[in-house]
This record gives C-alpha cells, sequence and structure tokens, in this order.
C-alpha cells in the first residue's frame, strides 16, 4: 500500500472545513470593510472640499473668502454627520411640533 499524498476529506469534514473557512472569510470582509470606508469618505469629502474651493476660485471670490466659506462648510458637514447630544434635545424639541402639523393636515 503506497501512502497518500493528498488530504481526503470525508462529509463531516468537509461540511466543518467550509464553515470555517465561510467565518474566518466573512471576518477578513469585515475588517478590510471597517478600514477601507473611513478612508473613502475622508477622500470623497476632500473631493468635494477641493470641488468648492475651485468653484469659488472661478466665481472670483478673495481668498480669505474662501477660507472663511470652506471653514463654515466643513464645520457643518461634521454637524450634520454626527450628532452631539445638543443637537438631539434640540430635536426632541421640534418633533412635537412637526406632529402637531401633521395632525393639522390630516
Amino acid at each position: 500500500m503506497e501512502p497518500s499524498s493528498t488530504f481526503e476529506f470525508g462529509g463531516w469534514q468537509l461540511v466543518a472545513m467550509t464553515g470555517i473557512l465561510s467565518i474566518a472569510i466573512s471576518f477578513l470582509m469585515l475588517v478590510v470593510a471597517g478600514l477601507v470606508v473611513p478612508q473613502w469618505r475622508k477622500v470623497r469629502l476632500l473631493e468635494a472640499e477641493m470641488k468648492l474651493k475651485q468653484e469659488l476660485i472661478a466665481a472670483g471670490h478673495s481668498a480669505d473668502d474662501i477660507v472663511r466659506i470652506v471653514q463654515s462648510t466643513t464645520t457643518s458637514s461634521r454637524c450634520a454627520t454626527y450628532a452631539r447630544p445638543a443637537d438631539r434635545g434640540m430635536a426632541r424639541e421640534v418633533m412635537p411640533a412637526a406632529r402637531d402639523a401633521i395632525r393639522a393636515r390630516d
């Protein structure tokens, strides 16, 4: 009898190996997505800021105006993306008024 040089998997061993590989690949995909998505977002925000600057230069705005506009837009975009606790409190105050407006419309 000659020794076998290849691995032979039976039924349950094949199922176990498939399950382990599926879990490993899923975990790897989550790690890669967790690393890529924040960097992708930063690139997209920088592209949008660069486009805004180019449009402001083409429109003939001064350097001081461009700095002021870019600083105000980057601050407001961060506030819109990440809600601060004060912003959440304001939303609670607005919600009853919105509900009343919806009820009045019906």
